[in-house]
């Protein structure tokens, strides 16, 4: 290019992880054009490695987006930001059993367990002052997951939430 064109001042890659990442919010007559939009996400090129990896990342898969957009393709192909490597990683073992398990499995872990657990269902009509002295004495009596005093438990809960 020609040395007396002007420098922009700013980070043009910034300026389009900002955009990319709003773009929902911009209204449809202000939003640049696919074409334009990857003309822009081209000269992000040089300036993508001074992001952070899920900034460069999401650019990377806006630009994917907007090929398979522009050529009609009905599929793209998506970039993953990577794990970070540490000392603790809670997905390395794939835990399968939900889809997995045999009927005995769910036997053993959770029917049982909730065949154990008592639960009397308070009346449908309670209300009002009723409701509240009823709350009142489970929360005293204090809450046990297989029912305590009153007979109330985590079914309890999970029907009150």
């Amino acid at each position: 290019g020609c040395s007396s064109v002007l420098v922009c001042p700013w980070n043009v890659a910034l300026e389009m992880v900002g955009y990319v990442t709003e773009v929902g919010s911009v209204s449809t007559g202000c939003r640049l054009t696919y074409e334009e939009e990857l003309a822009v996400l081209e000269m992000c090129a040089e300036g993508m490695s001074g992001l952070d990896p899920e900034a460069a990342v999401a650019l990377r898969n806006r630009g994917q987006l907007l090929l398979a957009l522009t050529q009609s393709k009905p599929h793209m192909p998506v970039v993953y930001i990577e794990a970070p490597a540490g000392k603790y990683s809670f997905d390395s073992v794939v835990d399968r059993t939900c889809v997995e398990g045999d009927e005995s499995f769910w036997t053993k872990h959770f029917t049982a367990y909730f065949s154990q657990s008592a639960y009397a269902r308070p009346p449908e009509d309670m209300r009002a002052e009723a409701a509240m002295e009823f709350l009142d004495r489970f929360l005293v009596n204090g809450p046990r997951v297989k029912g305590g005093r009153d007979h109330l438990g985590f079914l309890f809960l999970y029907e009150l939430f």
